[in-house]
């Protein structure tokens, strides 16, 4: 089920960062959070706004480039929806990975 921009939600998310293979995971309470807040709760986190959306350029100072990029998974499955746009649920597991595109 995709979550709507619209939901009300609270709870806990279980977030992945995976940086070539390097992983780190974290839990975190929220209210009302996009994936976009969640990754900003543990990270320094640098994003391009366009007219839709935000695209997430760097976070821990790992920035996309020709080769890699960010992308982000949420219970094992890419979103249609903007990191900004997707409003977190709770038990989500969200993993942002930096990997080649």
């Amino acid at each position: 089920m995709v979550a709507c921009q619209n939901q009300s939600s609270v709870g806990e998310v279980t977030l992945t960062l995976s940086i070539l293979g390097e992983e780190e995971t974290s839990n975190f309470y929220f209210e009302d959070a996009t994936l976009l807040d969640v990754l900003k709760l543990k990270y320094e986190v640098e994003t391009k706004k366009t007219f839709y959306t935000e695209y997430i350029k760097c976070v821990k100072d790992v920035c996309v480039n020709d080769e890699y990029s960010w992308v982000y998974y949420v219970n094992d499955k890419p979103t249609n929806y903007g990191v900004n746009v997707y409003q977190v649920q709770d038990q989500d597991r969200v993993l942002f990975a930096y990997k080649k595109v």
